[in-house]
């Protein structure tokens, strides 16, 4: 039987039988990945290696300067509603009798909702949400979903985490996930190496989704009190805070090991650093991980996308009072968010997008639940003039036993990487194009032309370093420049430049020999403001 949070080992259970040996089978799997992502034994996501050979030094990617280039300092937030959401009772048809009559006890009234057009509401429960949609800072998405749909949570998830379409069993070894192949496309692996993670997952374990070819670039942060950790002493696992007895020492040695395989502790540590946790989250752990994400990129780590996980939403029975408590917990976890940003200035540069593995049946089974569906809906927010609030994609057909897809996820992918993040590569499976009933997702598109309009500090490498650095600048017009190497107290250690320095892109060499291990921050003043990156020197 189930072993899930949330499921109960009940003869009466509302699974179907075409589905229950895969439900049964997910569960236990997912028993299993829980104990090993707990223990470490999981990828290590920030822990890189190349074929068993050590990382080389890090250094400087061309298309990631291409992108910094052009002022690019956007990001994508992923919200996993784990367990397959039910998108008919978050998005309610209140003017379809069909949803009143497949759902007598679990449909929601129109007075239940909150208006979105005529024919929808939005669940009360996410009611935190409507202030995004009334300024036009939320989009929902339809009928979202893919081709030949599969029942299975590990397959269906696979499938939203890999950009393919696949038929076979899942964790097939070949496989890379979307985010991974756009981390390769940064940061081929022929290249250097970023000096920051470029995607950071918080509280979840998703290893297949930052999967490359040869490289896994996603930093895992296990919850919010490993920040604080973090930022504090500088490591992610505390080698003295082990148990007595033969164990301890061994468990002791393994998080030695672990601290110093963790690439990227230096400049999350920084990050965790230059800004505080927002006020305003509610006490729920969900809140937490968003509330580290908020401050990382409130710190200016420079990650593209962060991901975070909501569960479970597997509603097989009691749907209504778990539902309604995950509805209220997404909603005002995301508007915490989103207040965070607000207040620092930082969610004009953030568009944050929930998926889930499928939907849910439209006909309620008899233990007032709803058993695996299909197409699900899709939430997408952000700051002003980022997402085109409104509803997209067709409304759901409700004439059959599931909600067929009628909106492919891999478009909704592609949208998000070339006009969100600028990114111009076949990242998604091939096959997909846009759909029009997608137009205008994202209001501000963004152009991948190359700017010369502002100064900025293109690129620190290597990092870490040693004993010399190359500190790339793009100005605008001939001027003073400054550019000071900053302690983590905030002292000046080194002053590399002061000078007058003509329009363009230089190369400025600086000789670090002197400077003892730790994290500092390099920081150019301009006409324009200042700009600074975090490098990290080691002996």
């Amino acid at each position: 039987m189930c072993s899930s949070p949330g499921h109960t080992d009940r003869p009466d259970r509302a699974v179907s039988l075409d589905d229950g040996a895969a439900h049964d089978h997910d569960h236990a799997l997912w028993t299993r990945r829980d104990f090993l992502a707990a223990s470490g034994l999981l990828a290590a996501g920030a822990t890189v290696t190349l074929g068993g050979t050590p990382v080389r030094a890090m250094g400087h990617a061309p298309l990631l300067h291409a992108l910094s280039s052009v002022e690019n300092d956007r990001v994508l937030v992923l919200v996993q509603l784990k367990g397959g959401n039910d998108g008919l009772n978050s998005v309610v048809p209140v003017r379809d009798d069909l949803y009143y009559r497949a759902r007598p006890t679990l449909s929601l009234s129109r007075a239940q909702t909150r208006p979105l057009d005529p024919d929808f509401g939005l669940n009360g429960h996410l009611d935190a949400l409507m202030r995004y949609w009334e300024r036009d800072r939320m989009a929902i998405v339809q009928s979202v979903g893919y081709p030949s749909p599969n029942l299975s949570h590990f397959v269906s998830t696979d499938t939203w985490l890999t950009g393919e379409i696949r038929d076979a069993t899942p964790l097939q070894d070949t496989t890379t996930g979307w985010l991974g192949r756009l981390n390769d496309a940064l940061y081929p692996p022929s290249g250097p190496f970023p000096d920051a993670p470029p995607a950071v997952q918080v509280g979840t374990r998703l290893p297949l989704l930052g999967a490359g070819l040869e490289t896994n670039l996603m930093m895992s942060l296990k919850d919010a009190q490993a920040v604080d950790t973090l930022a504090e002493r500088g490591i992610l696992y505390d080698p003295d805070a082990v148990p007595e007895g033969s164990y301890g020492p061994v468990l002791s040695y393994l998080r030695s090991v672990a601290n110093l395989s963790e690439r990227y502790v230096a400049p999350v540590q920084a990050a965790a650093q230059a800004a505080s946790t927002g006020e305003g989250y509610p006490s729920t752990t969900f809140a937490d991980n968003l509330a580290v994400v908020a401050r990382l990129i409130k710190g200016r780590l420079g990650a593209k996308t962060y991901v975070v996980s909501l569960g479970n939403f597997d509603t097989h029975g009691n749907q209504l009072e778990r539902h309604t408590r995950l509805c209220t917990e997404l909603a005002e976890g995301v508007h915490a968010f989103f207040g965070d940003l607000e207040r620092s200035g930082d969610a004009k540069r953030v568009v944050l997008m929930t998926f889930s593995e499928f939907g849910r049946r439209v006909y309620e089974n008899g233990s007032g639940g709803t058993d695996h569906g299909e197409a699900s809906v899709v939430f997408l927010l952000g700051g002003d003039e980022t997402v085109g609030g409104g509803l997209y994609g067709e409304p759901p057909d409700l004439t059959g036993e599931n909600v067929p897809y009628q909106e492919d996820f891999r478009s909704l992918y592609g949208i998000l990487l070339r006009d969100w993040l600028g990114v111009q590569s076949d990242i998604v499976a091939s096959g997909t194009s846009d759909s029009a009933a997608l137009t205008g997702l994202i209001q501000t598109p963004f152009s991948t032309t190359p700017s010369r309009s502002a100064d900025a500090l293109a690129a620190v490498y290597p990092n870490p370093a040693t004993s010399r650095v190359v500190v790339e600048i793009n100005l605008a017009q001939r001027q003073v420049v400054r550019l000071d190497v900053v302690d983590l107290r905030g002292r000046v250690v080194h002053t590399a430049a002061e000078r007058t320095i003509e329009p363009g892109l230089h190369r400025v060499p600086m000789m670090w020999g002197r400077l003892a291990a730790g994290v500092y921050t390099v920081r150019l003043r301009t006409s324009a403001g200042t700009s600074s990156r975090t490098v990290s020197v080691i002996r």
